[in-house]
């Protein structure tokens, strides 16, 4: 019987090391698991202010707030529930041409040239991919170009353009008031096709219109 004391009395510290080791070990996880959670707060809450601040800055309205029927020729831009059918490709075919089309027009000028790519896609009349509309023959000019069509630029105005992409595309933000904007000119041009009688507005340096002659 002495021998079991003496082994318990030599075992004992032991075992409580061990012990306290998986008591240790529990705490760094809950304090590692405690922190990533604190992450996720402050990145939602750093997300929620961005949203904020481009709501803000585009003065864009949910759709449930919005007049159903705008003044004539006022244009929202709003968040709806519309989801197309997309890949990168078709992102990025977007981001060109708002770029390339809009790059120096106001915000919602940008928006516009998006919502009038898509108005295209969504038209019987023109093809279904929004590569396919972009890239179009002698619809819109720089697509002409073909040395640039796949090119990437760079700077402030391409990572803009590229945000409006997934905007209209992924998250359902459209131009309230241009749903049937399908042609749009610079104002110092008169294109023959003009039609003045479909004319809907003006938005930045581009007129835009319902249909052409």
């Amino acid at each position: 019987m002495v021998w079991i004391k003496i082994m318990f009395f030599l075992l004992a510290p032991l075992v409580l090391y061990w012990q306290y080791k998986d008591v240790q070990k529990l705490f760094m996880g809950m304090q590692v698991l405690y922190e990533n959670q604190l992450n996720i707060v402050e990145q939602q809450r750093d997300l929620a202010a961005t949203q904020a601040e481009i709501i803000r800055e585009l003065k864009i309205t949910p759709q449930s707030q919005v007049n159903p029927r705008p003044p004539k020729n006022s244009l929202q831009i709003v968040q709806t529930t519309g989801v197309i059918k997309y890949d990168n490709l078709d992102l990025f075919c977007m981001a060109k041409n708002i770029y390339h089309e809009a790059a120096h027009e106001p915000v919602i000028g940008r928006y516009a040239v998006a919502q009038v790519t898509l108005n295209r896609k969504m038209n019987p009349r023109y093809p279904k991919k929004i590569c396919d509309v972009v890239m179009d023959p002698f619809q819109f000019s720089w697509a002409n170009d073909k040395k640039i069509r796949w090119t990437h630029p760079k700077g402030r105005a391409w990572e803009e353009a590229k945000r409006i992409a997934e905007d209209v595309i992924i998250y359902g933000y459209r131009v309230q008031g241009l749903e049937h904007g399908l042609f749009y000119h610079a104002d110092y041009v008169s294109p023959r096709w003009r039609d003045n009688s479909a004319h809907i507005t003006q938005v930045g340096r581009h007129i835009f219109y319902s249909r052409a002659l």
